[in-house]
């Protein structure tokens, strides 16, 4: 497209009364649920990589770790779910409540915590040193994180509603 036919374009979107702020709050709309589908996906390589210790800890008969790992893998699908079907931050142009940019902003920078939390999380599970090592306190304690992330993003989500 160019320049002129960009301007030209902006010019007319400007004329339109609420247009621009409601495109601004639509790539909002677009951008959390990008970033909730990452972190979904994330989540299930993270249950992949949990699913690898499993199976690795069964061809080394070290039983010992199975039910933590297997716990773990069951909350990192859970999460996963959890994240992917989260209702989107943003209300349409003619629904009865607006929600205003800064709380987006907000329920972004939820998200965006929730990500750091889930990265922390497939930190701890591929540093797990051996099988035997199951599903140590470190693991553990990152899915009580990521967890309680996604739980604040809720919690923000309620108050703009």
């Amino acid at each position: 497209m160019s320049d002129t036919l960009r301007g030209v374009l902006s010019h007319l979107v400007s004329l339109v009364p609420g247009y621009t702020g409601y495109a601004d709050l639509e790539k909002r709309r677009e951008s959390d649920h990008a970033l909730r589908l990452a972190i979904a996906t994330r989540l299930v390589t993270i249950r992949s990589a949990v699913d690898r210790r499993i199976a690795e800890c069964s061809r080394r008969q070290r039983f010992d770790g199975l039910e933590a790992l297997d716990g773990l893998g069951r909350r990192v699908s859970r999460l996963a779910d959890r994240v992917r079907h989260a209702p989107a931050g943003y209300t349409g142009l003619f629904d009865s409540v607006q929600v205003d940019a800064a709380a987006l902003d907000r329920l972004y920078e939820r998200d965006l915590a929730v990500r750091e939390a889930c990265e922390r999380l497939a930190t701890a599970v591929d540093g797990l040193a051996a099988p035997a090592d199951g599903a140590p306190d470190g693991a553990a304690a990152e899915m009580a994180a990521a967890e309680t992330a996604v739980a604040s993003r809720d919690q923000a989500l309620a108050e703009v509603r």
